[in-house]
């Protein structure tokens, strides 16, 4: 057996130390961030709770969907401009529809319903990026996470192998071996996602009033964790599709999530993605 070569050995030592190091280092700015982030999420909450229960109007244009939602429900929605009462409905109805159902299921009015439906959409939209970003950190951050053991220890192959590796992703493909911070990683990137998608400005003023945008902000997060999945598993293609008309009848312009759902399988896995962008349109 061949001694190793001395210069060999210490450049691999070096490497290590080196990952060591970056892997140290991303961890330490993962936990500043999450840090940094508690006291405006916590005070996110505190809004959100207090605003849950307040039994007027809160921020503009809160009484109007409000309102439009009751009239949906009750069948009148989008009635005829010419006769009374001569109310525009200004988005198609998930978001009326989604707060309606809250509302009943909670045993709630309808403006504590939608508020409620917009809390736990904006949850759930934070829950799915965080998720995108966990699956996608275990597939592409090797260098980082140390070597592929396992059944998964191949080169990816397939279209799509990277971006669609989420929903097909195999535990321990990447991270197996790998030193114990270096397992941190992907949830700590993960949770790091969710609180700053729920500590933005954006989805802050919309997080627990009766507004359409977090809704549709949830349905294209699933649309495009979907479509991921899809790239490995073409059975979604369907749940795919109605996540995608879902985020479009909820506000017809949030056009970006869909059309990065769809483009993205197209480029990937042009077949799909055709098929998909078709069955989209033909569901209305």
């Amino acid at each position: 057996m061949t001694a190793a070569d001395p210069s060999t050995q210490s450049a691999h030592d070096e490497g290590a130390a080196g990952a060591r190091t970056a892997r140290r280092v991303l961890i330490a700015a993962l936990v500043l961030l999450l840090v940094s982030a508690l006291p405006v999420l916590s005070d996110r909450a505190a809004l959100a709770m207090d605003v849950l229960a307040y039994p007027h109007e809160y921020g503009y244009g809160e009484g109007v969907v409000a309102q439009q939602a009751l009239m949906i429900l009750r069948g009148e929605g989008y009635s005829d401009l010419t006769q009374e009462p001569y109310v525009v409905f200004h988005y198609p109805p998930v978001f009326h529809l989604a707060a309606g159902a809250v509302a009943a299921a909670t045993g709630n009015d309808i403006v504590a319903g939608g508020r409620l439906a917009s809390i736990l959409a904006s949850i759930a939209a934070a829950g799915i990026l965080g998720w995108l970003v966990w699956a996608h950190a275990r597939q592409t951050l090797a260098p980082l996470t140390g070597p592929r053991v396992g059944p998964g220890a191949g080169p990816e192959a397939g279209p799509g192998a990277g971006l669609g590796a989420g929903l097909g992703a195999r535990p321990g493909a990447v991270i197996g071996a790998a030193e114990p911070e270096a397992r941190a990683l992907p949830p700590l990137m993960a949770l790091a996602a969710a609180a700053l998608a729920l500590a933005q400005v954006p989805l802050a003023n919309s997080i627990a009033v009766n507004r359409v945008d977090t809704v549709a902000l949830a349905a294209g997060m699933a649309a495009l964790a979907l479509a991921t999945g899809m790239l490995r598993r073409p059975w979604l293609m369907l749940p795919t599709a109605l996540a995608i008309a879902a985020t479009l009848y909820a506000k017809q312009s949030y056009l970006a999530l869909p059309a990065a759902a769809m483009g993205g399988a197209i480029l990937l896995a042009p077949r799909l993605g055709w098929r998909l962008t078709g069955l989209t349109l033909a569901l209305g």
